[in-house]
This record gives structure tokens, C-alpha cells and sequence, in this order.
């Protein structure tokens, strides 16, 4: 049977592998294959880098700490955090993110301990032009916001 218009049914695309293998399994356990039903296939999962580490680890502990106070029965931005994110101009993603920060440090909008320590070290990696971090998020657009 000849296979017009070159598609071909019985190979499965796979291009969403890295993703799903990096969301979908346990971090600390990288080397187990991507497709843990599907024997033989020799596909090692690829291990997340170390800027994901990090941007999950403190997303994970923001999101605890605006549990706390109640945050996620809200949403959007109050006006004047609107007026202020629309007048920051960022060529990138690692200097919106960097201000960002910045400011919930300086407003104290964040009180345990460890999620200070981990903001303030987040923020000392986006002060680094080396960094990991910042060398993965300059290629990254700022969000635009309207007020």
C-alpha cells in the first residue's frame, strides 16, 4: 500500500515528550524513562534544568504563602499595581521579574522566613548577568500590561 501525501499513521510524533516527561513526573527521580509503559523504549527522561528547579520551588512557596492570606479568592491587580507594572519598562522577562520581586520584598508582602530567603536568593541570581536564570529568561518577552 503506498503512502500518498507522506503521512504516516503508525509513527506517533513525539516533539511534546521533554515537556510532559518534565511536568509530568517527580523531579527527584529524572532518569526514569519517559515512557515508563511502554517497555524498551530506551528514552531517558530528560532531567529539568536548574532555573526550572528554582522558578518552581518559589512559585511553590508563593502560592502557599497567598493561600495563607487568602489571595487566590481574588483576581486580577488593584489599580495602582496595574498603573505600576504598565509605566515598568523591561526589555526582558529577567528585569520584569527582577522588579517584580523587588517590590513584594520592599512592601513585605511576603512573611515566612524561607520564602524570604528563597525571593532574596532568586533575586541574587537575576542580579547575576551569569546566572542560569538570567541567561534562560533574556530571551523571554516581558508581559505587557494595560492599565
Amino acid at each position: 500500500m503506498s503512502n500518498v501525501g507522506g503521512n504516516k499513521p503508525h509513527l506517533i510524533d513525539n516533539r511534546h515528550d521533554s515537556w510532559t516527561s518534565i511536568t509530568a513526573g517527580s523531579i527527584s527521580s529524572p532518569n526514569k524513562s519517559a515512557g515508563e509503559g511502554a517497555k524498551g523504549s530506551g528514552r531517558k527522561r530528560v532531567p529539568p534544568t536548574k532555573p526550572y528547579i528554582h522558578m518552581l520551588m518559589l512559585y511553590d512557596l508563593l502560592k502557599r504563602e497567598a493561600k495563607k492570606f487568602m489571595f487566590n479568592l481574588y483576581e486580577g491587580f488593584s489599580p495602582e499595581i496595574l498603573t505600576e507594572l504598565s509605566q515598568f519598562k523591561a526589555d526582558n522577562s529577567q528585569q520584569q521579574l527582577l522588579f517584580v520581586l523587588s517590590r513584594m520584598l520592599e512592601e513585605k508582602n511576603i512573611d515566612k522566613a524561607d520564602v524570604v530567603s528563597r525571593t532574596k536568593a532568586m533575586i541574587t541570581e537575576l542580579e547575576n548577568p551569569n546566572s542560569a536564570i538570567t541567561k534562560a529568561l533574556i530571551y523571554v518577552p516581558p508581559l505587557v500590561f494595560a492599565a
